[in-house]
């Protein structure tokens, strides 16, 4: 009888260091891999970043700040116009966004490169616009603002999809998102000190409402943090600092210049993080 106690028990110890050695390789190993009647199958596991990947980003980051900087003091020389140096940034994006367009397996990604190209050639047209000095004339700059603004939500709402697990939260932040913004750009209008009320007074106000939702879209969304933080972080600050542009004094300290090229480098970086996300799935 005391045997066959003894033996129970050894068999219950033996049993529970068991469960507790499969315990611990769950926590330290990740998930476990699912086996089937056939062949081991992996579970599905996030983009990871490549070591060259990590090079090249870092690099294009600390390398493009460092040129930004000497852009400034450039133009605080007076060796160019400033319209120059953000073309030539414009281009760079444009680029990234047509190999995106290539390189891209979702539909959504590519949805949302061919909306951002769209938002790189009003860009570049608005630069060429104020280099023509036709910038000002009957409010067109404000205008292509607008559209600008326009498409660049909805290049965020194709690349703020994919990926990204859709919850109470995020369904209901897009299914208010339009009356909320419609009535801000309603009180933005009426409390606007124009007398009388123009046009212009109502694409300012849409132009900001429009920059506020590609702000929030992304960063009131925390589903967006979880799965993609570093393309939540650098796509949200670029209509973040839009936002600030037009209310950073220039009065020839180069601010306005080198917020420009921040807000197209993070858009760049942002662009390459995603192209990376999607070379990673093939």
């Amino acid at each position: 009888m005391t045997k066959n106690t003894s033996q129970a028990e050894g068999e219950g110890d033996y049993q529970e260091q068991t469960e507790t050695i499969v315990e611990e390789a769950r926590n330290d190993e990740g998930p476990i891999i699912e086996h089937t009647g056939k062949e081991a199958q992996p579970a599905p596991t996030g983009v990871v970043w490549t070591p060259r990947f990590i090079v090249l980003f870092f690099l294009t980051a600390v390398l493009g700040l460092s040129i930004e900087s000497l852009l400034t003091q450039g133009l605080l020389n007076g060796f160019y116009r400033a319209e120059w140096v953000t073309l030539v940034q414009v281009v760079l994006v444009l680029i990234g966004l047509i190999v995106l367009i290539r390189q891209g397996k979702s539909q959504w990604i590519r949805a949302g490169a061919v909306i951002g190209c769209i938002w790189a050639v009003l860009t570049g047209m608005s630069y060429v616009a104020v280099l023509l000095g036709i910038g000002g004339r009957s409010g067109i700059l404000a205008q292509f603002h607008a559209t600008m603004a326009c498409a660049l939500l909805g290049t965020y709402i194709c690349f703020s999809t994919h990926r990204i697990p859709f919850r109470r939260w995020d369904s209901l932040f897009f299914w208010l998102a339009p009356p909320g913004g419609g009535i801000a750009v309603l009180v933005l209008y009426s409390i606007a000190r124009a007398e009388p009320h123009h046009i212009r007074v109502l694409v300012d106000a849409a132009t900001t409402v429009l920059l506020s939702l590609c702000v929030s879209i992304w960063w009131l969304r925390p589903s967006c943090w979880r799965s993609q933080p570093c393309v939540t972080f650098l796509l949200g600050i670029a209509p973040l600092l839009l936002l600030l542009l037009p209310r950073v004094p220039t009065d020839n300290n180069g601010t306005p210049l080198f917020l420009a090229q921040v807000l197209l480098l993070c858009t760049l970086l942002g662009v390459m993080r995603v192209l990376q996300g999607e070379l990673q799935q093939a």
